[in-house]
């Protein structure tokens, strides 16, 4: 545990620096923004603000940018402790003395892994609590758990991020075998990855017809724009609209195809995923972020087995 703390502490020494002050930035930030609030108080109604000039001045300068941050330093930290724990052995040869004295090479990887992936769960945890708690600050009318806003930039999504970043600069440094291009790597697969998720969400997680929009200023949803329903209430695409107008005799370019959709009921309405489905939508995301981290350590340790040990 210590030689692995040791061999990490540059990192490591980065990693915590880097994720407590972001962690007292945050709790300071939360401090200012309840000292400036007052009943209703929330950067989205600034005027019901005790002082709302103040309030707005100090969430758009301060609040926001820390928010953002924390879009970001997940991925960052995961990387800079990930990538060197196999790129370092084999950038410097040093691996086959230290593969042999474990006898496993597994093992070796295990030891290695563990003591940094624990300290990087904790670090992370602490920025996770920080981003819910700053939220609620920042929008103290509405439950951070019934809320879109921000969505990922706070809670369990950012651990899990940072344990796949982990995972994908540990699988990159024993393909690269150098620390500097395992990191380069990480970071352009980790984002990636952060974009493939944004997509795989917007694939999966259905949005619905939202007939009162008020309800997303109580729970803020997690918009899906505008579509359109049939009489049914049952959302259709353009594509079938027009096969349904063939099928009907009706011109889908023609000039009565529009007096044909205002018979058939059907109108444009926003949809929209409602704030109370936001822990649905976070857990799922979290579940599947783990098990991609997962999946990706267990392919690093078949692989190391298979490494080719440096002269």
């Amino acid at each position: 545990f210590r030689l692995s703390l040791a061999l990490s502490r540059v990192e490591l020494g980065a990693v915590v620096v880097l994720g407590a002050t972001l962690s007292i930035a945050t709790i300071l930030a939360e401090w200012r923004l309840r000292e400036l609030a007052g009943p209703g108080c929330s950067f989205l109604r600034p005027e019901l603000c005790s002082r709302a000039g103040p309030f707005s001045q100090f969430d758009m300068a301060v609040a926001g940018p820390l928010m953002a941050g924390l879009a970001i330093v997940p991925w960052l930290t995961g990387a800079i402790l990930g990538a060197p724990i196999m790129a370092r052995e084999l950038e410097r040869r040093t691996a086959p003395l230290a593969w042999s004295l474990i006898g496993s090479r597994r093992r070796r990887m295990a030891r290695r892994t563990v003591p940094v992936l624990l300290i990087l769960i904790v670090t992370c945890t602490a920025l996770a609590l920080g981003g819910d708690r700053l939220e609620a600050a920042r929008v103290p009318i509405v439950d951070p758990s019934h809320s879109f806003l921000d969505y990922g930039l706070r809670g369990p999504l950012i651990v899990a991020r940072s344990l796949a970043a982990f995972a994908i600069a540990l699988f990159a440094g024993l393909i690269t075998g150098r620390s500097l291009p395992a990191l380069i790597v990480a970071g352009m697969l980790s984002g990636g990855l952060w974009t493939g998720a944004d997509a795989i969400r917007t694939a999966v997680v259905e949005p619905r017809p939202v007939q009162d929009l008020s309800i997303c200023q109580i729970q803020p949803c997690l918009r899906g724009g505008a579509r359109l329903v049939d009489a049914d209430g049952r959302v259709v695409t353009t594509r079938e609209l027009f096969q349904r107008a063939s099928r009907a005799g009706v011109d889908p370019i023609g000039p009565g195809f529009e007096t044909w959709l205002a018979e058939q009921g059907v109108s444009e309405v926003t949809v929209a995923v409602p704030g109370s489905e936001y822990r649905a939508v976070e857990t799922g995301e979290v579940a599947a972020t783990l098990a991609f981290a997962v999946a990706t350590l267990v392919a690093t340790s078949v692989l190391l087995e298979r490494r080719r040990v440096p002269a």
